[in-house]
């Protein structure tokens, strides 16, 4: 059956102002009530009988290839041959532009003075696309390129080519951990989980081609209104974003991707500030358990995180130089990195090692039905129980990490060892999450400047 063509996609096809169209009454057209339509195969006949200017045939020494009919007739009708020319922008840049519906090509200069060809066009969703021409030589080779890329689009649009595949979020969900998260990811398993839990139940049997912003910024809207934490809803975004941008390079028929940037809350609003005061400390370790006493006081004297702590073995150990080995496995960047043991760690690490009865791990528990140490594998539900006991609020024992920086920070430690010891890559890192001056260290800044002043 031959394919009938609104107004605007008849008028995209021939690269023409809608209104222009109307005027063309040398085109056939069908008037369906009081709409008008085109068929398909008489705007083909036009187009073919139109065509005088065909593109010439390339030739050099290196390249020769006749360009198809079908791409001639898309360049005369984004009107290529009649827009664009050798504009040079600057000596180090050429720009050749054909035209807001066709694209255009440019060239850069690589560090090393080589120059590639560029083209630039709009894709079916009309989000600009860029892309190096690494093959080009010159400039009739981008254009072919530009041509080919062009007659993709088009395909694309309105169903000439190959389709792109199509899939439910929740079958790409699967594919996206098994083939991308795994391999990649060490905090795949995170991400497992968010989506069970949080992202399939809102956009699981939604096409990936049908979400929207404003389906995004509902799944938002739900999550506050259930209690969630910006900061966690920032984490299921930033894994739903990084989903639907490996669906695009897989070949899913998906347009701008509508998890956006601005989408996110800004953390900085909302960071966590807590630390643990010294008074805290006190009565936490009266009533924690006894295998989690020393893993608190391991943290608040390296600050280390929760997997680096639980994972430490033996053999990390260097009692001769006085250093612990972080593992990549077990580390959080994935890096080998070493921290100094100071003289209060060593004594803890000794005393457990002694009682450790053979295990290749640090810290261990007494298992009443293994009758046998076993490693500690899970320590929340034990520290906040101890919390609630000690009747202290609001306190997760990450937030130890952040006591330890912020007490090398009262006590006047240079910030670029802070950020060495917290291992971080820039100490803006180290500032403005795991540093909290105390109220009290505030308090005497506060009295000194008063007392210069008078």
């Amino acid at each position: 059956m031959d394919k009938l063509l609104t107004v605007r996609q008849a008028a995209e096809y021939l690269q023409i102002h809608p209104q222009t169209l109307y005027k063309k009454r040398e085109i056939p057209r069908t008037k369906i009530g009081s709409r008008i339509r085109f068929k398909a195969s008489q705007v083909e006949q036009y187009i073919k009988q139109n065509t005088t200017n065909p593109l010439p045939v390339i030739n050099n020494q290196s390249f020769s290839l006749k360009i198809p009919s079908e791409l001639q007739r898309l360049a005369r009708y984004a009107k290529l041959t009649q827009k664009g020319g050798n504009n040079a922008v600057s000596k180090k840049k050429q720009r050749w532009n054909y035209g807001h519906g066709f694209g255009g090509i440019y060239i850069r200069r690589t560090s090393k003075g080589e120059e590639k060809y560029y083209i630039q066009f709009y894709d079916e969703h009309g989000v600009r696309q860029r892309k190096v021409v690494k093959e080009a030589i010159s400039k009739e080779q981008a254009e072919l390129a530009l041509y080919s890329e062009i007659q993709k689009v088009f395909d694309r649009k309105y169903g000439n080519g190959k389709t792109e595949k199509r899939a439910i979020f929740s079958d790409f969900a699967k594919e996206y951990l098994e083939t991308y998260a795994k391999p990649r990811k060490k905090s795949w398993k995170s991400d497992a989980k968010y989506l069970k839990n949080h992202l399939l139940s809102f956009f699981g049997q939604m096409d990936l081609s049908e979400i929207s912003p404003l389906h995004v910024q509902s799944f938002i809207a739900k999550k506050i209104e259930a209690g969630i934490g910006r900061n966690s809803i920032n984490r299921y975004l930033q894994i739903m974003r990084s989903m639907l941008n490996i669906a695009k390079e897989y070949g899913y028929a998906i347009g701008e991707n509508p998890v956006k940037q601005k989408a996110l809350f800004n953390e900085a609003e909302f960071r966590r500030t807590r630390v643990l005061s010294h008074t805290e400390e006190s009565r936490l370790m009266k009533e924690v358990a006894p295998h989690l006493k020393p893993i608190i006081q391991f943290a608040l004297q390296t600050g280390s995180r929760t997997q680096e702590i639980l994972g430490l073995q033996k053999d990390d150990l260097d009692f001769k130089k006085g250093t612990i080995t972080i593992r990549p496995e077990i580390n959080k960047t994935g890096k080998r990195d070493v921290i100094p043991m100071s003289s209060d760690v060593r004594s803890l690490l000794k005393g457990l090692i002694a009682n450790s009865n053979g295990s290749k791990y640090i810290f261990n528990y007494f298992s009443y039905f293994k009758k046998d140490l076993v490693p500690v594998k899970n320590i929340h539900i034990a520290f906040s129980n101890a919390c609630k006991r000690a009747k202290i609020t609001d306190l997760q024992f990450r937030d130890l990490r952040r006591t330890f920086s912020s007490r090398l920070h009262e006590l006047n430690t240079d910030p670029l060892l802070i950020q060495r010891l917290l291992r971080h890559s820039s100490f803006r890192i180290s500032e403005e999450v795991y540093i909290q001056s105390s109220m009290e260290l505030m308090k005497d800044a506060s009295e000194k400047l008063c007392q210069k002043s008078i």
